[in-house]
């Protein structure tokens, strides 16, 4: 198999500019999550987190770092933050390569998407009390269109259909699934 790697213009490219704007949507929460690539042995991959298991909401799943906004906060901001607050890495760490359009979650929150190149893991810290695992599935992989697989879901009054990644004992699914699968239709 071949290494899979970006350049930064690539990522730049199929992205919206990096606005710290909110764009909210009047009856949801706002959120901003940062998905971030990390070169690994000349392959890009994708920094993801497992949710802690006993936390009330989506405990144990997997996800970007990223959360709620606090008063008066930019999204960047608040995607920076969370990320900071929940893997020990802060914003000096990341270049900023700019947005994804924002998503709807099915919690009611008004999802901001941002992407950023990460230098390296060197130094992160996961809070035990919001993450259990810090990890990265390499790009390829997530390319392999047999590894993903597609699964009906009722939410409300509205028939979807979710993707599912399996990744050592994880599962890649939901909101995650689909900013993943978007991230990497941008990126062709």
């Amino acid at each position: 198999m071949m290494d899979m790697r970006f350049s930064n213009e690539q990522v730049r490219a199929v992205l919206e500019p990096p606005s710290r704007e909110w764009r909210s949507r009047e009856g949801l929460r706002d959120a901003a999550v940062l998905a971030a690539l990390l070169e690994i042995e000349g392959e890009d991959t994708l920094l993801l987190t497992q949710r802690h298991s006993d936390l009330p909401h989506h405990a144990g799943e997997v996800a970007f770092p990223g959360g709620a906004r606090e008063k008066s906060e930019d999204a960047l901001s608040c995607a920076l933050r969370e990320t900071e607050e929940e893997i020990g890495l802060s914003e000096e760490r990341f270049e900023l390569l700019g947005r994804m359009p924002p998503r709807i979650s099915i919690a009611g929150f008004f999802v901001q998407v941002f992407v950023a190149r990460l230098d390296s893991l060197a130094g992160s810290a996961p809070d035990p009390g919001e993450v259990d695992e810090l990890f990265v599935i390499p790009l390829e992989r997530l390319y392999e269109s047999s590894r993903w697989s597609w699964r009906g879901h009722r939410i409300g009054d509205v028939h979807r259909r979710i993707p599912y990644f399996p990744w050592e004992g994880k599962m890649l699914w939901g909101l995650t699934g689909i900013l993943v699968q978007d991230l990497m239709k941008r990126l062709g």
